[in-house]
């Protein structure tokens, strides 16, 4: 039935209706682990199956997958390959305050992983408001990295800091001046 519905909805009820599931599973209290893993398999399902899809109805239930990704109810390494997957797909997830919030918890957990994520979409969106509204999560996310063991990770993160310094986001040069 569900394999109906998306089969025949358009890629803006598709996106709607992913949102919503994101919606619900980041926001619903008492979810149990069968419901958090059908919806895993799920979101597994709409993945392989936006792989087929035309690229800009794939974008747009791609974007969607940002609710996801801010649900602490998944797992951190989940989370970020959905993240990964998006972004890949040359889509901006979306809304913007769940993207940096959802890179800000996974980057406790693989800063590297989620400051490549933060430069691919800060690229995507760099003529976006966001980098001024989310000043508080990208400090962390960068933070996380920079203070990690990984030399990957504090690289990256200096790249990512020289970069949104050469864009005129100059409110991040601390980070740069003492990286510990």
């Amino acid at each position: 039935m569900l394999g109906g519905f998306f089969d025949r909805a358009s890629p803006e009820t598709r996106k709607w209706a992913v949102g919503y599931l994101g919606r619900i599973l980041r926001d619903a209290a008492g979810l149990d682990a069968t419901t958090i893993e059908r919806a895993k398999g799920l979101g597994e399902w709409r993945k392989t199956r936006l792989e087929f899809d035309a690229p800009e109805a794939r974008r747009s239930e791609a974007e969607a997958f940002a609710w996801w990704a801010d649900s602490q109810k998944l797992d951190r390494h989940w989370r970020i390959e959905r993240f990964e997957f998006v972004l890949n797909l040359g889509a901006s997830p979306d809304p913007e305050s769940v993207t940096y919030s959802g890179l800000a918890d996974i980057a406790n957990e693989y800063p590297l992983r989620a400051v490549h994520a933060l430069r691919k979409y800060l690229e995507l969106n760099r003529d976006g408001w966001g980098i001024h509204v989310a000043r508080d999560e990208i400090r962390k996310i960068l933070r996380q990295a920079l203070d990690g063991p990984d030399p990957a990770g504090v690289e990256a993160a200096l790249d990512t800091l020289h970069w949104l310094g050469s864009l005129g986001f100059t409110e991040f040069r601390d980070l740069v001046r003492n990286p510990t």
